[in-house]
């Protein structure tokens, strides 16, 4: 039986594209006979110690004040990785701020010997770490503290660094991370699979949702770089046939709330009330996804590999997103639709061209549901870092 450990600065119930990854190969890797272990830092309202889904979460470090809170996550993390390392085949780690989770994984990887893979998602966090320093004030100082070369040094000691698209590999390769390799992002296509039309009709009724409209979709947390706005002032262009959703999730309530507060104004200002409507921390996203029509992923985000895009793909939802390279990367053989994130009368202009065309939605369901069984599935996934683990 293999023994890994996972060490991430924030983890569940903190909902983002990182934690429902490593969530997800978590628990395939515990299903399969690997005894796994995630370290992370104690949010609020956590206990310190439970088992999900056949995986032990540990938390530690909580403290009011944050920057605290992550020195102690990383003394401490640090600290089990050294008292039980020798006992692991392998960390895999999965930086979100990466000095609280990398540096301590680093550390103890040296003391004990054990080997670590780095998960890293974004080519913007490799450029900060390892580019030209341009930073300032407080900034500045943690540059000093935590240089480039260090980074450099922890990324070179790593058995692999795994990223989630062929842009963002390409780049760590550049930047000279030959360890570089690329490991895709997977989704349950057990729980995110399409559904006949007259059980997307079921659930529209189920879910007070309007049965005779063109319903798009999109999940994502509310902050700024995801561009939500987008949604609404598309629809401001279109005629009130279409209803957009919003599921939201509210990790950061104030930052929601500011978001939350600019999209219910233009909302209200625009008469748009019948059109467009939030949801707020649903639990069966799944249900809302095969419920919908379309998806659309309006985001500015340096965007690693998108777990929003991977399920609305699984449930078979033709999908319109952000004109940026790794989400382009996500779509082969023509079965994106992108536009300029700036341009909600360009999103408007696509979700139109989809609407007009039942063959190019009905071909791109098949098609898309199909390419995230075949490449993006999480036993797919999983079976790569078990690989990586064993070896």
């Amino acid at each position: 039986m293999l023994n890994l450990v996972i060490v991430i600065d924030t983890y569940l119930p903190r909902l983002g594209g990182a934690q429902k990854n490593v969530q997800a190969i978590g628990r395939f890797l515990a299903q399969n006979g690997y005894t796994v272990t995630v370290l992370t830092r104690r949010l609020p309202n956590t206990v310190k110690r439970e088992a999900m889904e056949g995986v032990a979460v540990r938390r530690f470090g909580y403290f009011p004040l944050r920057i605290v809170s992550k020195l102690l996550f990383a003394l401490s993390a640090m600290a089990y990785l050294i008292r039980h390392g020798n006992s692991a085949d392998a960390i895999l780690v999965a930086p979100v701020y990466y000095w609280p989770d990398l540096l301590p994984t680093f550390i103890a990887s040296r003391l004990t010997r054990t080997p670590f893979i780095v998960r890293t998602t974004m080519a913007g966090s490799l450029d900060y770490l390892l580019g030209e320093n341009h930073a300032t004030g407080a900034e500045r100082l943690k540059r000093i503290v935590l240089p480039a070369s260090l980074w450099r040094r922890i990324f070179a000691s790593a058995a692999s660094i795994t990223t989630q698209s062929a842009p963002i590999q390409a780049h760590a390769q550049q930047l000279g991370l030959d360890n570089a390799i690329m490991v895709y992002n997977g989704v349950d296509t057990e729980r995110f699979k399409p559904v006949s039309a007259e059980k997307r009709q079921q659930l529209r009724s189920k879910l007070n949702l309007p049965v005779d409209k063109t319903i798009v979709i999109t999940t994502s947390r509310y902050v700024a770089a995801k561009n939500l706005i987008a949604l609404p002032r598309a629809a401001a262009q279109l005629d009130s046939n279409v209803f957009f959703l919003i599921l939201g999730a509210t990790q950061d309530q104030q930052q929601s709330a500011t978001i939350k507060n600019e999209l219910t104004a233009f909302i209200q200002e625009n008469s748009l009330t019948e059109c467009v409507a939030l949801r707020d921390d649903v639990a069966n996203v799944a249900t809302y996804l095969q419920a919908a029509d379309l998806f659309v992923l309006p985001s500015y985000f340096d965007e690693g590999m998108s777990n929003a895009v991977l399920e609305a793909m699984a449930c078979g939802l033709p999908t319109i997103c952000s004109d940026l390279p790794q989400l382009r990367a996500m779509f082969p053989d023509d079965l994106g639709r992108f536009f300029n994130p700036d341009d909600s009368a360009e999103l408007a202009q696509e979700i139109q061209r989809l609407i007009d065309s039942a063959d190019t939605r009905h071909d791109l369901s098949i098609k898309l549901a199909h390419l995230a069984r075949t490449r993006y599935s999480i036993e797919q996934s999983a079976a790569m870092y078990a690989k990586l683990i064993r070896t």
